[in-house]
């Protein structure tokens, strides 16, 4: 995790021994992320795909802020990040925030 001010960034990971798939055929069968209100915010890159959604939501003192989650997929790894803010007008940096993830690219066997 990571925070400054009113700004935090959650981020976790795994790895996965998958289906021989391609990347846009795995995005297509992530659940959830057809439901999700809010905005789409949407990666693409050469091994990268990722999706999330910006939401509005509460603290538990009823303060507005807003809320980005979403996940980054590449071969064989998953991250899932959670963006909260306050100001509306940090939308773009939520976004970029999130775009920002990146993994080195499958190394092939020679």
């Amino acid at each position: 995790m990571f925070g400054y001010n009113d700004r935090t960034v959650h981020c976790g990971s795994l790895s996965f021994e998958g289906p021989d798939k391609s990347l846009d055929e795995m995005m297509t069968v992530m659940p959830g992320d057809e439901e999700e209100p809010g905005e789409l915010v949407e990666h693409r890159a050469d091994h990268l795909r990722g999706r999330a959604h910006i939401a509005e939501v509460q603290d538990e003192d009823g303060r507005p802020g807003f809320v980005l989650q979403g996940k980054m997929l590449t071969h064989g790894s998953l991250a899932i990040v959670t963006i909260m803010y306050n100001d509306q007008a940090d939308h773009a940096w939520a976004r970029e925030v999130f775009r920002s993830l990146n993994h080195p690219p499958q190394r092939t066997e020679d």
